[in-house]
This record gives C-alpha cells, structure tokens and sequence, in this order.
C-alpha cells in the first residue's frame, strides 16, 4: 500500500506540472494577417528590447505553419515553431540559444479558413524591461500598451530624453548635416525626391525621423553619370524617432544628384524625415544647397 500511494503521489503531481499554467507574464506586441493561400510569407518586426520567449495566438481560425523563423540582432535566423496553431490557444516559443534580441518574426503559414485569421504576437519581456523602457519608441508606443509601464515613468522618460539628445549631439559633431526635410503622409508609402545634392561628394546618406518612428520600403540614388542603384534603408525595419540612420554608397560613385525615398509614418498619418549628408573627409557642408 505504501508503494501504490507513493506512485499516486507521483502521478497526480506530475499531472499537476504539466497542467499548470506558464508564471510568464505576457505582453502583447502586435499582430500579423495570415492569409488562406499557402507559401505566402507575413513579416513581423515591431520589438523595442530583448524577450525571453514569444507566444503567438490565432483569433477566430486555426494556423498552419510549414516554419516560423525569428531573424536577431547578430543576423542569426533560427527557425523557432513549426506546426499549428489552434484557435484561441495560446502557444509559447522558446528562444534557442542565448540571443534575445529579436529583430523579426517571418511567418510561413496558412490560415485554415476562407479568410485571413489573425495571429497576435506576445512576448514575456521578463528582466528586459529597463531595455524596452529606453527605447526610442517607448513614450508613442509600449508605454500606452504595457501593465508594467507607469513605474517611475516621469524620471525615466526625461533621461531617455536626454540620452536620445545627447546621441544626436554626437552624431551631428561627427560632420553630420542636413540638406532638407521631406513629409511623408498617408498610411502608404509616399515616394518622393531629394535633389539637393550637387557638387557634394556623398560617401553616406542619413536619414531622421522627427515626429515620429518610420518605415522606408528602399532608396534610388541617382548619380551624375546617370547610373541609379537601389539601396535598402535599415533592411526595411522601422527607424526610431529623434535617431540619425545611415544608409553607406556602394561602388565609387560619390557625386549625387538626387535621392528617390520612400516611406510611411510607422503610428500616425504623417512623418517628417531629415535628409543628412556626411563628405568623406568628415567636413562640414553647406546648409545653403537644401532645394
């Protein structure tokens, strides 16, 4: 008898393991629209600090996936689930390896309906939470969405403020300069051109958004020559507000004459982005050649 109880024992607490539910705290990130045609593939890459593990939730309909791939900051992609995803079931994903950084998720699934079903993307942030609160798009974005956000928020958001300051600070002593401003509005892509370039030797192009985060889909440099090449703009991922990034020219080709851009506001309606140059002797250029 006390060798039948010791095994009960043992059974109902191994039952008890693995029905309790995950401690992770949950937060949800976003969405993607997974369509009902196969071999489709749904980008998402909306992060703003390291994760400890990821958790995905088809609403209404269940998901396919032949792969889901996560892409981190040291370029690594590693396939991270495979299989399906019920309908309103929470699936958690663990994080092979010690990387946390996750830049995108690409989605190869199939939702199991007529319609796309959507996926909601959560994330356990864990002990990264001081790294999501010194994101650039922490006060628009993850502070509104977060439980956790309104601790201390005053004191921190004013020293995100002042280190965001401080980095363009550097950024701009370094030789960096503004030829001009464009607008983007709409919830599309606006295309538009940058013509201020001449006589200037361009080894780098750098791009700031304002007033809010941005997306830019490529760039088209167009040179004296009449050669063009199309370049991408931070591998199509979102440029942080207030942040100079750069976009480096292939080839030897240095005298631009224009810049053909495309972008979106990633929150709002409209963007403003700073157009910036750099020669290659680190030199300062001129104000006055803004169109």
């Amino acid at each position: 008898m006390k060798s039948l109880s010791s095994l009960a024992f043992t059974t109902a607490l191994a039952a008890l393991t693995l029905s309790a539910p995950a401690m992770a705290a949950w937060d949800r990130l976003g969405s993607v629209d997974i369509s009902p045609r196969g071999g489709r593939e749904t980008e998402y890459g909306n992060f703003g600090g390291s994760i400890e593990k990821l958790a995905f939730e088809a609403r209404d309909n269940a998901v396919e996936c032949r792969e889901v791939r996560a892409t981190f900051s040291n370029g690594e992609t590693k396939r991270v689930f495979r299989g399906k995803l019920p309908a309103g079931k929470t699936v958690t994903v663990d994080l092979p390896g010690n990387q946390r950084l996750v830049k995108r998720i690409d989605f190869n699934c199939k939702a199991n309906s007529r319609r796309d079903v959507t996926v909601d993307v959560s994330a356990d942030i864990g002990r990264y939470q001081a790294e999501w609160r010194a994101s650039p798009d922490w006060d628009r974005t993850w502070a509104k969405m977060f439980a956790w956000a309104h601790d201390d928020r005053d004191g921190r958001r004013d020293d995100r403020r002042d280190d965001r300051r401080a980095s363009n600070d550097r950024q701009e002593s370094t030789g960096w300069m503004k030829l001009g401003t464009e607008t983007f509005e709409g919830r599309g892509d606006r295309e538009t051109t940058i013509a201020g370039f001449k006589g200037l030797k361009v080894e780098r192009i750098g791009l700031r958004p304002t007033n809010d985060a941005a997306r830019c889909r490529d760039m088209t440099v167009t040179f004296a020559n009449g050669k063009s090449t199309r370049l991408s703009v931070n591998n199509g991922q979102v440029l942080a507000e207030d942040r100079i990034h750069q976009v480096d020219l292939p080839g030897d080709d240095r005298n631009v004459v224009k810049v053909d851009l495309s972008c979106r506001a990633e929150h709002g309606r409209r963007v403003t982005v700073e157009i910036m140059t750099i020669d290659p002797d680190r030199n300062k250029v001129s104000y006055g050649r803004n169109r």
